[in-house]
């Protein structure tokens, strides 16, 4: 995947990439929650054990990966909710299940990418150079 063009679109990809408006819906917020929680332990290779160039573009590219599956992830569950809301399948479960995703799925992505521009910042600082990752 990492030689096709979506990959190349999807590592620059933000869906938010204001500091402000990230911490206005609360990102910051569940960043904090998923540091403190047993969720930090469910992906062990998102940890930097020593800051050097090559961790960080390691862990940049650990974290792109994440993000990709979980956005794949949040497309798929809200094209699923999107029959169910058509087809009329189940109602009641449209709410509890768009909930879900947005927190599963949504919020995850968000914090990745919050995290990937900080990571490429520090990978900048680095380097010494212009890093366009």
């Amino acid at each position: 995947m990492k030689k096709r063009a979506v990959y190349s679109t999807l590592t620059r990809f933000n869906f938010i990439s204001s500091d402000k408006i990230n911490a206005v819906i609360g990102v910051k917020l569940f960043k904090l929650f998923l540091v403190k929680s047993f969720w930090r332990k469910l992906n062990p290779t998102l940890n930097i054990k020593q800051a050097n160039l090559d961790a960080l573009v390691r862990l940049r590219n650990e974290i792109i990966s994440s993000e990709i599956i979980h956005l794949a992830a949040f497309i798929t569950i809200l094209l699923l909710l999107g029959v169910i809301e058509i087809a009329n399948f189940r109602p009641q479960l449209f709410w509890p299940l768009a909930v879900i995703n947005i927190i599963t799925n949504l919020y995850p992505v968000l914090v990745q990418q919050y995290n990937k521009r900080r990571i490429i910042k520090m990978i900048r600082v680095f380097s010494n150079q212009k890093y366009n990752g």
